[in-house]
């Protein structure tokens, strides 16, 4: 996602059942930068990580008190991983 002519926001996105190495991320974003826009010389400026859980399978909330929300609730859409639009609607269904 471009924010000015000299700064992106760049997301190697994979589906795995398990993390990779942090090299291939940066060598992914470094290919990625180099064959689409001929940049060769770039600053990081920020780094993050995370994996969602893109699955069908939520464990059962431990009593009738308990209510698992968000991606523990399989409100994380599993094609995707997005999830804003499942948590307003299930939020508005709890009030």
């Amino acid at each position: 996602l471009p924010f000015s002519p000299y700064e992106a926001l760049i997301e190697p996105t994979f589906f795995s059942p398990f993390p990779f190495k942090k090299e291939i991320y940066e060598n992914y974003a470094k290919d990625y930068l180099e064959k689409r826009f001929q940049v060769k010389e770039y600053e990081i400026i920020r780094e993050e990580k995370g994996m969602l859980p893109l699955t069908t399978h939520f464990p059962k909330s431990p009593s009738s008190k308990w209510h698992y929300i968000g991606a523990h609730a399989g409100w994380t859409r599993s094609s995707t991983g997005y999830a804003f639009l499942a948590i307003q609607e299930a939020v508005n269904d709890m009030i």
